[in-house]
């Protein structure tokens, strides 16, 4: 695993099953895990806190996991970010339909809190995860990397950087995950150049050099 850390995203409607999450999986050093009640707020803080990864639960009420995981797609600031499913509906045929859905494994309730970080380290192994569904998504941040571009040379196009800079931290995350190195240094090159043209320490030049690196090394996937 290249992270030091795998920060996670917990998202179940119970709170007993969120303490179980949280205790088991800090049983582990690479984990740091936070807490997420509901699907709405789950859409919320993975755009605030931008986790590696999303562990969600299926069975929820007003959003469940599957709504959930749609709208997280739909978001080009989530779209790349893994999701595994924790669900009692686990039968073959539904893991199956959960991972044609997007999802990056599917782990069975009830689970063993002990072997909790062995079963979501196994989901999100590099070779593991599927990569045709990343290489997929690649095609929606290479459009929005692409549009953002365009914009840059706009004269309000600076007032873009900031949506610019979440596409490339999930594109960071996702990357490092899915076992793409190359794509996550570029865009991680990238996420640095947007903040010191922020903080005005660098020429707003190398946004667009550090775009046309990251959309050159998708080209090559």
């Amino acid at each position: 695993m290249i992270n030091l850390h795998l920060h996670t995203l917990s998202v179940d409607d119970e709170p007993d099953i969120r303490e179980i999450i949280d205790l088991a999986l800090g049983l582990d050093p690479l984990f740091v895990v936070r807490e997420c009640p509901s699907g709405r707020e789950a859409l919320r803080d993975a755009v605030e806190w931008r986790p590696d990864l999303i562990l969600l639960d299926v069975m929820m009420p007003i959003m469940d996991g599957v709504t959930t995981l749609t709208e997280l797609r739909a978001d080009r600031r989530t779209a790349m970010i893994p999701v595994v499913f924790m669900t009692a509906r686990a039968q073959t045929h539904e893991c199956e339909r959960f991972k044609s859905l997007g999802a990056a494994g599917v782990i069975a309730k009830p689970f063993d809190p002990m072997r909790l970080p062995t079963l979501v380290r196994d989901c999100v192994s590099a070779g593991e995860m599927p990569a045709d569904d990343y290489l997929w998504r690649l095609d929606d941040a290479h459009m929005a990397l692409s549009a953002f571009r365009a914009e840059l040379a706009q004269p309000h196009g600076r007032a873009m950087l900031a949506g610019l800079k979440d596409v490339a931290q999930t594109l960071v995350g996702a990357s490092r995950l899915y076992g793409f190195a190359g794509i996550g240094l570029e865009a991680a090159a990238l996420e640095e150049a947007v903040d010191g043209d922020i903080a005005g320490r660098a020429a707003p030049m190398q946004v667009e050099h550090a775009i046309d690196r990251v959309l050159a090394r998708i080209a090559t996937n």
